[in-house]
Protein backbone atom coordinates (compact mmCIF):
# COMPACT_ATOMS: atom_id res chain seq x y z
CA UNK A 1 0.00 0.00 0.00
CA UNK A 2 1.07 3.61 -1.29
CA UNK A 3 1.70 5.76 2.63
CA UNK A 4 2.83 9.52 2.63
CA UNK A 5 5.59 10.00 5.33
CA UNK A 6 2.49 10.66 8.05
CA UNK A 7 1.14 7.02 7.59
CA UNK A 8 -1.94 7.61 5.76
CA UNK A 9 -3.11 5.41 2.92
CA UNK A 10 -3.58 6.57 -0.56
CA UNK A 11 -7.18 5.63 -1.53
CA UNK A 12 -5.58 4.91 -5.13
CA UNK A 13 -4.16 1.65 -3.32
CA UNK A 14 -6.85 0.65 -1.95
CA UNK A 15 -9.03 0.64 -5.81
CA UNK A 16 -7.83 -3.20 -6.52
CA UNK A 17 -9.04 -4.50 -3.02
CA UNK A 18 -12.39 -2.56 -3.28
CA UNK A 19 -13.13 -4.02 -6.82
CA UNK A 20 -11.89 -7.39 -6.29
CA UNK A 21 -14.77 -9.65 -7.08
CA UNK A 22 -15.93 -11.75 -4.48
CA UNK A 23 -16.63 -15.54 -4.15
CA UNK A 24 -20.17 -16.30 -4.94
CA UNK A 25 -20.07 -19.01 -2.32
CA UNK A 26 -19.60 -16.71 0.14
CA UNK A 27 -23.35 -15.65 1.60
CA UNK A 28 -21.67 -12.17 2.35
CA UNK A 29 -20.35 -11.53 -0.68
CA UNK A 30 -23.19 -12.52 -2.74
CA UNK A 31 -25.54 -9.67 -0.67
CA UNK A 32 -23.38 -6.99 -1.21
CA UNK A 33 -23.21 -7.95 -5.36
CA UNK A 34 -26.63 -7.18 -5.24
CA UNK A 35 -28.09 -3.56 -5.17
CA UNK A 36 -29.56 -2.36 -1.67
CA UNK A 37 -31.73 1.01 -1.37
CA UNK A 38 -32.33 3.29 1.14
CA UNK A 39 -35.82 4.24 1.97
CA UNK A 40 -36.03 7.69 -0.05
CA UNK A 41 -34.70 5.33 -2.79
CA UNK A 42 -37.13 2.67 -2.33
CA UNK A 43 -39.82 5.39 -2.00
CA UNK A 44 -39.08 6.55 -5.38
CA UNK A 45 -39.17 3.31 -7.36
CA UNK A 46 -42.60 2.74 -5.96
CA UNK A 47 -43.98 6.02 -6.07
CA UNK A 48 -44.98 6.84 -2.57
CA UNK A 49 -43.75 8.79 0.23
CA UNK A 50 -40.80 7.45 2.13
CA UNK A 51 -43.07 7.64 5.17
CA UNK A 52 -44.66 5.22 3.70
CA UNK A 53 -41.80 3.08 3.18
CA UNK A 54 -41.35 3.88 6.77
CA UNK A 55 -44.40 2.73 8.11
CA UNK A 56 -44.23 -0.59 6.38
CA UNK A 57 -40.58 -1.15 7.58
CA UNK A 58 -42.34 -0.50 11.12
CA UNK A 59 -45.39 -2.77 10.63
CA UNK A 60 -42.60 -5.24 8.91
CA UNK A 61 -44.86 -5.44 5.67
CA UNK A 62 -41.42 -5.66 3.49
CA UNK A 63 -38.29 -6.81 4.62
CA UNK A 64 -34.96 -4.91 5.30
CA UNK A 65 -31.56 -5.12 6.28
CA UNK A 66 -29.90 -3.37 9.08
CA UNK A 67 -26.44 -2.13 10.19
CA UNK A 68 -26.54 -1.03 13.18
CA UNK A 69 -29.06 2.69 12.58
CA UNK A 70 -28.84 2.06 9.04
CA UNK A 71 -31.35 0.62 7.09
CA UNK A 72 -31.12 -0.88 3.86
CA UNK A 73 -33.78 -2.30 1.79
CA UNK A 74 -33.36 -5.01 -1.03
CA UNK A 75 -35.69 -4.67 -3.81
CA UNK A 76 -36.44 -7.85 -5.20
CA UNK A 77 -37.54 -9.35 -1.50
CA UNK A 78 -39.19 -6.11 -0.92
CA UNK A 79 -41.06 -6.37 -4.63
CA UNK A 80 -41.97 -9.74 -3.20
CA UNK A 81 -43.40 -9.34 -0.10
CA UNK A 82 -45.63 -6.58 -1.13
CA UNK A 83 -46.90 -8.68 -4.08
CA UNK A 84 -48.92 -10.24 -1.36
CA UNK A 85 -50.57 -7.14 -1.09
CA UNK A 86 -51.93 -7.24 -5.12
CA UNK A 87 -54.92 -6.96 -5.62
CA UNK A 88 -56.85 -8.88 -8.91
CA UNK A 89 -59.69 -7.33 -11.20
CA UNK A 90 -62.35 -9.45 -10.89
CA UNK A 91 -63.46 -8.38 -14.48
CA UNK A 92 -66.88 -8.38 -15.71
CA UNK A 93 -68.67 -12.11 -16.00
CA UNK A 94 -71.90 -12.80 -18.25
CA UNK A 95 -74.72 -13.93 -16.47
CA UNK A 96 -73.21 -13.03 -12.88
CA UNK A 97 -75.47 -11.61 -10.49
CA UNK A 98 -74.59 -7.80 -9.94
Amino acid sequence: MNTNQKGFVFMNSLVPLLSAKRDSRNECGALAQRWLMTTPEYAVRCHVSSRTVQNWVERKVIPILKFGRLVRIDPQRADQALRKFEVREAGYRRGAPE
